[in-house]
């Protein structure tokens, strides 16, 4: 049965149809006659002195508590607007009242079903643990050995992918120190290769220069000589002799000149070379940056490719793993409703039925309040909620009145 609010009107079902429209303790008596007492139930659950039934007691003892305190509907009035009313909010709180308890005794069942499942899996690994068989169970512990034969092999097949996986990148830190270190040494000649090449360009720019400076005083003592020579006013023995003493420093400097090309054609050699080594030192930075970052996506594609691999043999495993924990269930389950014989399993044997038990009386007292809850006077209930509305819808009015004085 559904435990929400059912504000629909319809009709208990066929079993509840000649219950009164307003269910009191004399009704709770009579759905009680229908079915197995519940507090004997609920004592039942807790008849073994076992240690395992310790918490089957104590879940016991809590819904009882709660149940003691589960609210009853009140009675439906005879007549009247207001008493209709009263009965609704009544019964409204009433109704959540029981539904918070039949909440909290759904939760309590659906924990003790959780481990009802873990002592039957227990039942089940213990049962397999001894070496127990029987017809009963021979078709279900070969399906077991099936699973457990089937996990064994992919977890191998996980170890190896992690250790394919593991290896690939010991691989890849080796090659990659290798480049690493190769890229380094490279750089280091490239720097060394690059002073070398900028020292002797600056010895070039300077001895051009100096070749650029020797040729504008040529120039100059040429452009004196001319001056000179043109010059009728001056004495010419004293022209011809200053014009001697520039003809023979034009010449000094043009031994100046000649030493410095000298020295120019001796540094462009050198530099050229120098020049050439440098770019070949970058054509090696870039190779080997290539290399690495060749190296690099192909350990990133076979280390997707492994994860890859690994994340279906992990599912494949999982998956083995849930149908293994299904079986392992599902054979306690058979040995419990053959109970094979042996004292390993009296203990849970015991633990089960006192879940059991403790489930089944919890379930009956939730059908019994859920019974208590639908038992409300309709009628009455329809009365109270148009009172209501029409309370509020008066007040609503009310209020837009006073807005528009």
């Amino acid at each position: 049965m559904e435990h929400g609010d059912d504000w629909s009107g319809a009709a208990p079902p066929k079993e509840q149809q000649k219950v009164p429209a307003t269910v009191t303790e004399t009704d709770d008596q009579a759905w009680s006659s229908t079915t197995v007492d519940a507090e004997s139930d609920w004592s039942g659950a807790t008849n073994s002195t076992d240690n395992d039934d310790i918490i089957g007691k104590r879940e016991v003892s809590d819904a009882v508590v709660e149940i003691a305190n589960a609210p009853s509907l009140p009675d439906a009035p005879e007549t009247g607007v207001w008493q209709a009313v009263k009965y609704t909010t009544s019964t409204i709180l009433a109704r959540r009242k029981l539904k918070n308890v039949i909440s909290d005794l759904s939760k309590e069942n659906s924990d003790d079903s959780s481990l009802l499942d873990q002592t039957l899996s227990e039942l089940g690994t213990t049962a397999r643990s001894i070496g127990m068989d029987s017809p009963a169970t021979a078709q279900e512990n070969v399906a077991i050995s099936a699973s457990e034969k089937k996990i064994e092999l992919h977890s191998r097949e996980e170890a190896a992918l992690q250790a394919d996986v593991k290896k690939s990148a010991e691989l890849y830190e080796i090659e990659l120190t290798k480049l690493q270190e190769k890229l380094s040494s490279a750089k280091e000649e490239f720097e060394t290769s690059k002073k070398r090449r900028d020292t002797l360009a600056d010895e070039q720019k300077e001895t051009e220069s100096e070749i650029r400076e020797l040729e504008k005083r040529t120039s100059a003592y040429e452009k004196t000589i001319r001056q000179r020579q043109n010059n009728a006013d001056e004495d010419p023995e004293v022209i011809k002799q200053s014009i001697e003493a520039l003809t023979s420093q034009i010449s000094e400097i043009e031994s100046q000149r000649k030493l410095l090309r000298t020295r120019h054609e001796t540094v462009s050699s050198p530099l050229e070379s120098a020049n050439q080594n440098l770019n070949q030192r970058k054509e090696l930075i870039q190779s080997i940056k290539h290399e690495i970052s060749k190296l690099e996506k192909k350990f990133e594609s076979e280390t997707e490719e492994l994860r890859n691999a690994e994340s279906e043999v992990v599912a494949k495993r999982k998956e083995c793993e849930a149908l293994y924990a299904k079986q392992i269930i599902n054979l306690g389950t058979l040995l419990n409703e053959h109970r094979e014989s042996h004292e390993s399993l009296v203990p849970l044997y015991r633990k089960i039925d006192g879940l059991s038990k403790t489930i089944t009386s919890r379930q009956r007292e939730m059908d019994r309040l859920d019974f208590r809850r639908s038992g409300y006077d309709r009628q009455s209930l329809k009365v109270g909620l148009l009172a209501i509305g029409g309370v509020f819808l008066l007040i609503v009015l009310g209020l837009l009145l006073l807005t528009l004085l």
